[in-house]
């Protein structure tokens, strides 16, 4: 028995407040499992054979959409987590700027800054990643993409901010 283990399985949210004969029963039967990059650990409607707790590395679950293009459904590994610290210190910030604009009474007191922060970057993620269905539903396909990337630009601003001066003000 590997005291490794133990401390991988003590250092997930799921086993740390296991106390230790527990811990070294499951370290016991514990299979360790190396993946080289971009290997599948399993797939959607494999049996479930256990459970995989990831040591180092990064794991990526993801789906195919019926386009044929992978949709990410979660990732875990450093790069997620320096993602996941980033948008930590972009809240941060935005939560700093609302709190001046209250402190001043220029905005309202109830402001879930954290959804907030979801619906400018899903409507920009959204927008930019079917951006081929905006431009044909709006009939701008006789644009050249500088053109139309030019006017989704000054759109997708005029927009935004019209939606936040909405959600942060008094005003109707």
């Amino acid at each position: 028995m590997s005291i490794d283990v133990i401390d991988a399985l003590r250092k997930t949210e799921l086993f740390r407040d296991l106390d230790e004969p527990l811990l070294r029963a499951l370290a016991e039967r514990a299979i360790e499992r190396r993946l080289a990059r971009s290997e599948i650990l399993f797939m959607i409607g494999d049996s479930a054979t256990g459970l995989y707790v990831v040591v180092s590395g990064a794991v990526r679950a993801y789906r195919t959409g019926n386009d044929g293009r992978e949709q990410i459904i979660h990732t875990q590994g450093p790069v997620a987590t320096a993602i996941l610290n980033l948008k930590k210190t972009n809240l941060d910030l935005i939560k700093q700027l609302v709190q001046e604009g209250q402190r001043k009474k220029q905005f309202k007191k109830e402001i879930d800054i954290s959804l907030m922060m979801t619906t400018l970057f899903g409507t920009v993620n959204h927008l930019y990643t079917t951006k081929h269905y905006y431009k044909e539903l709006n009939n701008l396909q006789s644009l050249s993409d500088e053109q139309f990337e030019k006017q989704l630009r000054k759109k997708l601003g005029v927009y935004l901010k019209s939606l936040f001066k909405a959600i942060l003000t008094y005003e109707d």
